[in-house]
């Protein structure tokens, strides 16, 4: 059986040239009946990168920037972030997560030890915990 679709929102829009679909599961039910946790999923097409357009690469870059500042709370402010990177370094395909995360810019001991300077930056940590096949630990515990 679907979900009703009172239960679930769908939109799709476009985002610095790249489209974006945006499913919001509003219900238990529905987050039942579609196997996936209650919680909003935005997933954005990259295919002008795919393409090599010209300038697709920063307006990637924009577009990822903005899809990720709508998923921190606003009532958060300078609240810290946590950056997970999911996966296993050693193999290609699950290494995007742990590849992301040596490209994020922890920032939480500058706000904390410098913050005459860096007290407008949010606070953020980054971590790529592994996988239990390498380190004997479910990432779950690790995170948590």
């Amino acid at each position: 059986m679907a979900a009703d679709m009172r239960q679930v929102r769908q939109a799709d829009r476009t985002l610095d040239g790249f489209s974006v679909n945006e499913v919001e599961i509003l219900t238990d039910r529905a987050a039942q009946e579609i196997g996936k946790p209650r919680g909003r999923y935005l997933t954005l097409s990259l295919d002008a990168l795919i393409r090599r357009e010209e300038d697709a690469f920063p307006r990637a870059c924009r577009a990822l920037s903005a899809l990720l500042r709508e998923l921190l709370p606003e009532t958060a402010g300078s609240a810290p972030i946590l950056v997970t990177g999911l996966g296993n370094f050693m193999i290609t395909p699950d290494a995007i997560g742990p590849q992301a995360v040596d490209h994020v810019i922890a920032t939480r001991h500058l706000v904390e030890q410098v913050p005459d300077v860096f007290s407008s930056w949010r606070p953020v940590s980054a971590l790529a915990p592994g996988v239990l096949g390498q380190t004997g630990v479910e990432t779950g515990e690790v995170v948590c």
